[in-house]
């Protein structure tokens, strides 16, 4: 399976799973990534930045990832994959509401981490949700 976006936007507060999706992103050939801690630093970047693929957590400072997904969906069309430690059936179904494309629940292997981002892109249709990855 052919690995299509060469820009993502990473939206973790974490410092080290910034580090292990950024391993993962390089290793899939992804050329540009940028890194932000919260939702209202992604909407800035997302404004000068053209990404092919968002990586959002849920859970951040100042702006979460549900709020943050919402209002990109407003105004684009990027896939967006939910990388969360929430993992009820009405938080899977608020992120889907919300617009991700997908969603991992941490904690995640890279190998399942790899075919979440993969399979994102490759099926990437707004009129047809992925699968969660547990």
């Amino acid at each position: 399976m052919s690995f299509s976006a060469k820009k993502v936007l990473v939206v973790e507060d974490s410092a080290p799973f910034r580090s292990l999706l950024q391993l993962v992103l390089e290793s899939l050939g992804v050329e540009e990534i940028v890194e932000v801690g919260n939702g209202v630093e992604a909407i800035q970047a997302l404004k000068t930045f053209k990404a092919d693929l968002v990586v959002m957590d849920w859970m951040m400072p100042d702006m979460d990832g549900i709020e943050c997904t919402h209002l990109i969906r407003l105004t684009g069309g990027v896939p967006i994959v939910m990388v969360t430690a929430r993992d009820s059936a009405i938080d899977i179904e608020t992120a889907i509401a919300a617009g991700a494309n997908a969603y991992v629940v941490k904690p995640v292997s890279i190998k399942r981490m790899m075919a979440s981002i993969l399979t994102a892109v490759n099926s990437h249709s707004f009129d047809h949700p992925l699968a969660v990855i547990a």
